[in-house]
């Protein structure tokens, strides 16, 4: 360590210590109960945690974790001044941890009807489990579940290590949940969304079921709107809303969106008020009675399977399984959608016109899974046996960058291919470090993604897949079927629907993920 930075970490030492001597309080802290000054120290505390020890930055505290502690007790300056690249280096010489590993996965459990799962009850509340979410403050998990005539939405505490605890459930035709009947807004749940005070279910018959979420997670039921599957729910005048698919929020809380496969395609907008219920605000969709056309390209919202919102608000994105297509539309602040552009490849079934044209093989072809980065620089496509980049400028538009996978020819080799087996779902950290894909195939594969957002496969876990780290004999990953990660880049959960090859089960899997 250079003699200059020895100098200013015990000048620096030096002056906290000044500070902390001086005599009286502040002014500006005179009165204040031992509650406030608390909350003041802990909001000090996470400033100085703003980035990972593996990146330099800003000086840590040693609250942030043992090892920077560990660091700090061998090199101040790490602590008082910033942490550079020597701090970055001691993460390995002095805590023995390494940061290339940042981002693997390690199966911590599950729970549900799988073998080797803690079980939540005789009736499983998340049986043929569809999706998952975990609430923006990282203190609840929620999971949807349910067939034909049954659904449900169960919640899980949340522990600080990442750990679940079932909380209860609220759900239709599934003993020892609350019940919403005679309202049927649980009809075969496909997605669930959790905002600060509400949580949003859609279901395959066209509706979404708005829950409010209270401080400590739980949840009430408060109502529905959308499709014919329930007379109990508001219903949507001069516009059919059915055979709905995904579902989607937007971080200002103002927006919700669903897209179905009514017609050629749509994609639906609800405006939130205050309480978070929910009104209809119109449709964009190809050949659909009701909804704004689309101008100029045609197919490009055919069987779509998916739906997201950028985190800063301003682009909402849609992917069609066939032909294989991503839609851009942009968002203003009220929320409404402009179409903007789509990217794709006509498939022999179904003509794609109007689109920036992608080379064959198309990539996204069978597209099942979008994700977008906390960035808001990178949108991932996930289809069969790849994971598609489209790197995405200020404006929203997109341009491809690149996939990888084994079953496509342009694509970089996946090994195993198995890995990708099928997409159900893609997350991207809060850190925007790592991308994770479930597949239906029994599987949660780990992307590292570079700062421009190209992505590097790291390895996958599975059930009975060769080639991916085995959670066998536990069954918590058959037919996985959408994977979520925490705010604090801690925890990745995965819901899975049962057996690689039916529906028998359902679980809720944990992964501890290394985020130094």
């Amino acid at each position: 360590m250079s003699i200059r930075r020895n100098m200013t970490a015990a000048l620096s030492i030096w002056a906290i210590g000044f500070i902390g001597c001086a005599s009286g309080p502040p002014e500006s802290v005179e009165g204040l109960d031992d509650a406030t000054v608390g909350e003041q120290i802990a909001e000090a505390e996470q400033a100085l945690c703003a980035h990972s020890q593996c990146d330099p930055g800003g000086a840590l505290t040693p609250s942030c974790d043992p090892c920077a502690a560990s660091v700090c007790a061998v090199d101040a300056y790490c602590c008082t001044v910033a942490w550079d690249s020597t701090c970055v280096q001691q993460v390995g010489s002095v805590c023995g941890q390494s940061c290339a590993d940042v981002g693997d996965l390690v199966f911590d459990g599950c729970h549900g009807q799988g073998s080797g799962c803690t079980s939540v009850g005789a009736t499983n509340p998340i049986a043929s489990a569809s999706a998952v979410a975990v609430s923006p403050d990282g203190s609840s998990v929620y999971a949807t579940s349910g067939g034909s005539s049954a659904g449900a939405v169960a919640h899980f505490r949340r522990q600080a290590s990442g750990e679940l605890v079932y909380g209860g459930c609220i759900g239709q035709g599934v003993s020892g949940c609350t019940s919403v009947l005679p309202a049927k807004p649980l009809y075969a749940p496909r997605a669930v969304v959790s905002l600060q005070d509400s949580v949003y279910t859609l279901s395959a018959g066209g509706s979404v079921a708005h829950f409010r979420r209270s401080t400590n997670g739980d949840l009430a039921y408060a109502g529905c709107i959308g499709g014919p599957s329930s007379s109990q729910c508001t219903q949507v005048s001069g516009v059919a809303i059915q055979d709905t698919t995904s579902l989607a929020a937007s971080a200002d809380g103002k927006s919700v969106y669903a897209v179905a496969t009514t017609g050629r395609g749509a994609v639906y907008r609800f405006d939130r008020v205050t309480n978070g219920d929910l009104t209809y605000a119109g449709c964009i969709g190809d050949g659909v009675a009701g909804c704004a056309s689309l101008i100029g390209a045609t197919n490009e919202l055919r069987n779509p399977r998916g739906v997201t919102v950028t985190a800063n608000g301003s682009s909402v994105y849609t992917i069609s399984t066939d032909p294989g297509a991503i839609a851009h539309f942009r968002r203003d602040s009220s929320g409404a959608l402009t179409y903007a552009g789509c990217i794709g490849r006509s498939s022999p079934w179904q003509a794609l016109t109007g689109c920036t044209t992608l080379a064959a093989p198309n990539p996204i072809y069978e597209a099942t899974a979008l994700g977008a980065s906390p960035d808001s620089t990178s949108v991932y496509v996930g289809a069969a046996g790849t994971i598609t980049h489209f790197r995405r400028s200020a404006s929203g538009d997109i341009a491809y960058a690149g996939c990888i996978g084994s079953s496509n020819g342009q694509c970089t080799s996946l090994a195993p291919s198995a890995a990708l087996s099928d997409p159900s779902g893609v997350a991207v950290t809060a850190d925007s470090k790592s991308v994770y894909v479930s597949s239906r195939g029994g599987t949660i594969a780990h992307f590292k993604r570079a700062t421009n957002g190209d992505l590097l496969f790291a390895g996958c876990i599975g059930q009975g897949v060769a080639g991916c780290t085995e959670i066998a004999p536990t069954q918590g990953l058959g037919f996985a079927t959408s994977v979520a990660v925490s705010s604090d880049a801690r925890s990745v959960y995965v819901s899975a629907g049962g057996s690689a090859g039916g529906w028998s089960s359902g679980a809720v899997s944990r992964f501890d993920r290394l985020s130094l």
